[in-house]
């Protein structure tokens, strides 16, 4: 099974958005608990930090097209930087068979 399938990757693990209460005006949400996909996401970080790919976001983009039983990325961007990220991500290539074996 692979290691990517229903992963949440986000841009920025931070993004809560702010509540109003009838006590806070600007307090913001609780982070949501950690999901297991989320921990397993972040298990892939050292990929990142090796220089691998520069986001968890382009880690995923590059895996799903190295595989080669997929033929369609669904993505859902919320700016046109993220497209062009995206874009990127997929000029760079599939990643590199090593590092495949060490995602699955």
């Amino acid at each position: 099974r692979s290691s990517f399938v229903h992963w949440p990757v986000a841009r920025s693990p931070a993004r809560w958005t702010a509540t109003r209460s009838r006590s806070s005006r600007s307090r913001r949400s609780a982070p949501p608990r950690t999901s297991r996909a989320t921990w397993r996401a972040r298990a892939l970080e050292p990929l990142v930090k090796e220089g691998v790919a520069e986001s968890l976001t382009e880690l995923a983009e590059r895996f799903v097209i190295s595989h080669p039983a997929v033929s369609t990325m669904l993505v859902g961007y919320s700016t046109l930087q993220h497209l062009e990220e995206a874009i990127g991500a997929v000029n760079k290539g599939p990643l590199p068979e090593p590092v495949l074996k060490r995602i699955a």
